[in-house]
């Protein structure tokens, strides 16, 4: 389905997947030579436990390609009972709105785009020179007018990506997300660092700049904290802390 979509019609939403999406930056050599041959044999059952403890070294699993493969599995989530999913794949991640717009209408699923930039390694390289403005001001075309004028445009923005310790660019990529989400009042999305440390700067960030924490969402909790009186105290915050990372069998995620 295309085009706006009233928040009482969302129905069960899954909260974070990737339908089309370029994660080969990602990729890393298998940690056991012998297992080299594993890097490029397609999924099946044989080697799917392998690759649940190694997904970023499969090349097969860092990177969503195939629009077929995307219908079918959609067709099950909304054969379930699912209706609309949030795929905050941004810049960085390999976006692409017109794959994107073309499984919606195959499916009739609900699709909410994103916006921003990702992690600062998948940064372009003019990204010194831009500004807090300079950010804000694309993020905002693509929530209001649409994505590389394809007139698809984004529902969120995120999923913003963080390291920690944070990079420079990261905070100011943060910084106008935030300024975004003020002008848009669309909801926020961060990835944070794998450190507890990274949501609680990245709630202190979104609210000295003004955003709205009961709209943004921390990604990838169930990798960043398990200790009860932290995840009380972000809670605190008001803003949504999500657990995201169900099948994955691997510790290690990017930073």
């Amino acid at each position: 389905m295309l085009g706006p979509v009233d928040a009482t019609d969302l129905g069960i939403t899954l909260a974070h997947d990737h339908l089309v999406f370029d994660g080969t930056f990602m990729y890393v050599d298998p940690p056991d030579g012998a297992d080299q041959h594993l890097a490029d044999e397609e999924i099946t059952l044989d080697n799917r436990g392998w690759v649940a403890y190694h997904w970023t070294s499969n090349h097969h699993n860092v990177s969503l390609d195939s629009e077929a493969v995307a219908i079918a599995e959609l067709g099950r989530f909304l054969a379930a009972g699912g209706r609309t999913i949030v795929d905050p794949t941004n810049l960085g991640l390999g976006r692409d709105p017109e794959p994107v717009a073309r499984i919606a209408e195959a499916t009739g699923a609900q699709i909410i785009l994103g916006a921003g930039y990702y992690l600062s390694g998948t940064h372009p390289d003019d990204m010194d020179d831009r500004s807090v403005d300079d950010l804000a001001l694309e993020i905002v075309s693509d929530v209001r007018e649409g994505i590389d004028g394809t007139g698809v445009r984004a529902g969120v923005i995120g999923e913003i990506g963080c390291t920690y310790p944070w990079l420079p660019n990261e905070k100011k990529s943060l910084r106008a997300a935030v300024a975004a989400q003020v002008e848009t009042g669309a909801p926020l999305m961060v990835h944070p660092g794998r450190d507890p440390m990274s949501p609680v700067e990245i709630a202190e960030i979104v609210d000295s700049e003004g955003g709205d924490l009961s709209r943004t969402t921390i990604c990838h909790i169930d990798r960043t904290c398990t200790d009860r009186s932290w995840l009380a105290d972000m809670a605190a915050t008001g803003c949504y802390l999500e657990y995201d990372l169900f099948g994955n069998e691997s510790s290690w995620y990017p930073p």
